[in-house]
């Protein structure tokens, strides 16, 4: 099974960089939240709704390899799709990549579910909130579709 790839453009900005000229490793993990926010509002799960509802996604594991540096005014974006979709759970798998070319930068897995507000305890995923994640899951993290 081959699914869609999420898109989104990132900025570096001064700010990001650290002493060792090159974006700071905290750079990234913000990277992916916004990558993450931006998939629940293309797929129409705003945070603010969900809040509303009583419910909040939540990261329980994050793992990133580094394999280049990325630098002050090269042009960043980071691609998310679904490996595994569980009742309760997640896994997203993200591309950090560089340039024009695409060049991979870093890639990175998270897992992610949904907590009750009031109780913190994990909730399982409506049908139909599970419908908008499934064109986006990919049993491939190497490869997803779309490329």
């Amino acid at each position: 099974m081959s699914g869609q790839v999420f898109r989104t453009v990132v900025e570096v900005f001064t700010f990001d960089i650290d002493v060792a000229d090159h974006v700071s490793n905290i750079v990234y993990l913000r990277w992916l939240e916004r990558a993450r926010v931006r998939f629940l509002d293309g797929v129409g799960l705003p945070i603010e709704e969900l809040i509303e509802s009583g419910v909040a996604p939540i990261i329980a594991r994050t793992e990133i390899d580094y394999l280049r540096p990325v630098r002050l005014r090269e042009r960043v974006q980071v691609a998310l799709w679904l490996p595994r979709l569980r009742a309760a759970s997640a896994e997203l798998h993200f591309e950090v990549t560089v340039g024009e070319d695409g060049e991979v930068a870093a890639r990175a897995d998270q897992l992610g579910l949904f907590v009750r507000l009031d109780s913190g305890r994990p909730v399982r995923m409506p049908a139909e909130a599970r419908a908008r994640f499934e064109p986006y899951l990919s049993v491939d993290t190497e490869k997803p579709g779309g490329r």
